[in-house]
């Protein structure tokens, strides 16, 4: 009643190799990654602390030569302060407006 076909194989010699080399690929690879991080963190942390300090002393180098440099703008003296005519408060007015104004 029911015909079935015939299953055709296409080659299943390649694929019984096939996937047990992907597994062994895979665990050696994730083997080497652990091993790799586990180096990278624990046996070699030295080499970035140093350079870090380096850093850091030359970051701290270029600050106090930058505060000594006299051309920079927050080391440059202030200029005198001038008077404008604009400026001067009137008689009986206080320079500063929370300050009191002189009584004569």
């Amino acid at each position: 009643m029911t015909d079935t076909a015939p299953v055709t194989q296409t080659n299943p010699r390649w694929t019984r190799r096939l996937y047990p080399t992907l597994a062994v690929t895979g665990i050696a690879v994730g083997v080497f990654l652990i091993v790799a991080g586990v180096y990278l963190l624990f046996v070699q942390p030295s080499s970035g602390h140093s350079a870090q300090q380096d850093c850091c002393k030359s970051m701290e180098a270029d600050m106090k030569k930058m505060m000594d440099d006299p051309k920079m703008p927050m080391n440059k003296p202030s200029m005198p302060m001038s008077p404008m005519p604009s400026a001067n408060p009137g008689p009986g007015m206080s320079p500063v407006p929370s300050a009191p104004a002189p009584t004569p």
